[in-house]
């Protein structure tokens, strides 16, 4: 068994991110890759996970071009009007309807024990479903669908390899997610916080009343 003591010691040890484990999944990504190769790959992952409990992953798939559009496209949402973002608005918060809600709507504190005295999170967001059809000004839509099918793809690679390195049948955790991944993508955006906390979540639920 792996101790609290040795998980804690390996976090702190890995004083750079070169430190910490690095698992390869070109391996995974490539229909022409050996099954030798593949292998390494699960044997490294099942090392990381029954070891430290974490690693770091390279030739994931996800283009850098396809982060940085997405990037790009939610900082020029967010930095737009409120008028603006409003009108992609369809529900009051977590994300169950998709698109954009304002700060002020989101209270952690009120999930948590349900006290309506408990200010709300000063935090606002847009949440990208595949079945979305209000996409944000510009290219957020298009951006957000690009990255959460890069995204969707790793999540499969990942649990194949999971499965493997357990001694499952590599497609365990297919029936999980069939027909379609209903995880959602998630853009959160803290704006600058003007005045007191108290001020600040004031103000944003006025705004967003």
């Amino acid at each position: 068994a792996i101790s609290v003591a040795a998980i804690d010691g390996a976090v702190h040890n890995a004083s750079t991110l070169s430190d910490v484990m690095a698992v390869d999944l070109s391996p995974f990504m490539t229909a022409s890759s050996t099954s030798e190769a593949r292998a390494a790959v699960v044997s490294a992952w099942d090392a990381a996970l029954s070891g430290p409990g974490f690693a770091r992953i390279t030739g994931h798939g996800v283009d850098a071009s396809a982060i940085e559009a997405l990037f790009d496209e939610a900082s020029a949402f967010f930095s737009s009007p409120l008028e603006a973002k409003l009108e992609h608005k369809l529900g009051d918060g977590y994300g169950a309807f998709g698109a954009y809600t304002p700060a002020g709507v989101e209270s952690v504190g009120r999930t948590e024990d349900g006290s309506e005295e408990a200010p709300p999170d000063l935090v606002e967001n847009y949440v990208y479903f595949p079945t979305l059809t209000n996409d944000g000004p510009g290219g957020l839509h298009d951006a957000a669908e690009a990255y959460w099918e890069a995204m969707a793809r790793l999540v499969r690679v990942l649990h194949e390899v999971s499965a493997r390195a357990l001694g499952l049948k590599p497609d365990f955790f297919e029936a999980f997610y069939d027909p379609s991944p209903s995880f959602a993508l998630r853009l959160a955006y803290y704006p600058p916080m003007k005045g007191t906390p108290e001020a600040a979540a004031a103000a944003a639920a006025a705004a967003a009343a």
